[in-house]
């Protein structure tokens, strides 16, 4: 379930937060299905720090909010291997699969680039 939200302002005005709580939503429907391992409780902790490290970032200014930005990038390209590592698996395929590499890419080129911004 999507909380209700202004897109416009605060956190929300930020398209990396909102892609990267989509990415995080398909992740939980991937793990609901496949189960809970050591690679999928390592992948939600990846997504969940994501988003953290996005909303530490958001009132944070120059160098700071850069660091916050690269960590956050740095937990997105853990991401990337846990989906590669589901794939491989064959825990997931498919369209969740193209969507989660998607959503996952996006946020992680957006991230490098706010992380570069001071």
């Amino acid at each position: 379930m999507k909380p209700e939200t202004n897109t416009r302002t605060g956190l929300y005005g930020l398209d990396v937060y909102r892609v990267s709580l989509d990415f995080y939503r398909e992740l939980i429907a991937v793990i609901e299905r496949v189960g809970n391992d050591h690679v999928t409780r390592q992948g939600k902790r990846a997504a969940e720090s994501v988003l953290l490290n996005i909303g530490e970032a958001h009132p944070a200014r120059g160098a700071d909010r850069a660091r916050r930005f690269q960590v956050a990038f740095s937990e997105a390209s853990e991401c990337t291997v846990v989906v590669d590592i589901l794939e491989l698996r064959s825990d997931v395929a498919g369209e969740p699969l193209r969507r989660l590499r998607e959503l996952n890419d996006r946020q992680g080129a957006m991230l490098r680039r706010l992380a570069h911004k001071r």
